[in-house]
């Protein structure tokens, strides 16, 4: 982002003047999508990115998570945004449609969306004392 401040500097003959103008880099957005349980990353979850203004929100547009459940915006301008899954990949359940989140020059941000298995059925291998176990081979009856 351009530095849009208006600076004045002072220039005497016969004298070297520097003046430094720094611009700000446009920060980044990250939207991660995994099941709810076991942290797998989901794709083809869509979500809708709005940017809220004082009269309403814009739509930035609309995004499907890719094969390592990421959907990521590049150089996006500073403000408060509203981010809505609106539609969960195949088997599974929106957890929480909507984040809002406020955007700040120069960072980077990631927000985890959750979505939980219709009807799942997990299997962890635990020791005694409930720790887990490396997989192997499990049989399970029915």
């Amino acid at each position: 982002m351009l530095n849009s401040t208006p600076q004045q500097i002072l220039i005497v003959d016969g004298q070297d003047k520097t003046i430094e103008l720094f611009n700000e880099k446009k920060p980044s957005l990250t939207i991660l999508k995994v099941d709810n349980v076991t942290k797998t990353p989901l794709q083809y979850a869509k979500f809708k990115i709005e940017k809220k203004t004082e009269v309403g929100a814009t739509l930035i547009g609309e995004y499907v998570s890719d094969a390592d459940g990421i959907v990521h915006l590049e150089n996006i301008t500073p403000g408060r945004y509203l981010i809505t899954e609106i539609q969960a990949p195949d088997g599974y359940d929106i957890d929480n449609a909507a984040y809002e989140v406020t955007i700040e020059f120069g960072q980077a941000y990631t927000i985890e969306f959750t979505n939980t298995a219709k009807s799942p059925i997990y299997i962890q291998k635990v020791d005694d004392k409930g720790n887990p176990l490396m997989p192997s081979s499990l049989s399970m009856r029915m």
